[in-house]
C-alpha cells in the first residue's frame, strides 16, 4: 500500500546573504577601508574611509541599508566633480574669450558692489 506523508515540513538551513558593510573607497582606491555606521535613534548615517578620512553623513530612515548610503555619496562625489569641471569650463572660455580675462564671476562682484557709474 502507499506511504502516509509526514505532518512535518522540513526547514531548509539556508543562511540569508548578508549586505557589506565595509566598501572601496572612491578616492584612495584600497578595498575595504570604508566603514557604514547608522544610527536609526538620530537617523543618520555615516560613512568614513579608513585611509584618507573622506567623511559623508545623510539622513536615512527605517528601511535604509548601508549600501544606500553608499551610493548616496558616489552619487554625490559624481554630481559635486561635474559641478566643478563646468565651473572650470566657463573660466576657461571667459579667459580666452575676452583679451581682459573678465569672467562671469568677476562681472557679478562688480555689479554687487553697489558704486553705480554715470547712468
Amino acid at each position: 500500500m502507499g506511504r502516509r506523508k509526514s505532518s512535518t515540513k522540513k526547514i531548509s538551513n539556508k543562511k540569508r546573504p548578508t549586505l557589506d558593510t565595509s566598501f572601496k573607497c572612491p578616492f584612495c582606491c584600497h578595498d575595504k577601508v570604508v566603514q557604514c555606521t547608522m544610527n536609526f535613534k538620530d537617523n543618520v548615517g555615516t560613512l568614513q574611509c579608513r585611509r584618507c578620512d573622506t567623511k559623508y553623513s545623510t539622513v536615512i530612515n527605517y528601511l535604509s541599508e548601508p549600501i544606500d548610503i553608499f551610493t548616496e555619496w558616489i552619487d554625490a562625489a559624481e554630481a559635486e566633480h561635474a559641478a566643478n569641471q563646468e565651473l572650470d569650463r566657463e573660466d576657461e572660455e571667459g579667459e580666452g574669450g575676452e583679451g581682459g580675462g573678465s569672467s562671469r564671476a568677476a562681472a557679478a562682484a562688480a555689479a554687487s558692489d553697489g558704486e553705480d557709474s554715470d547712468i
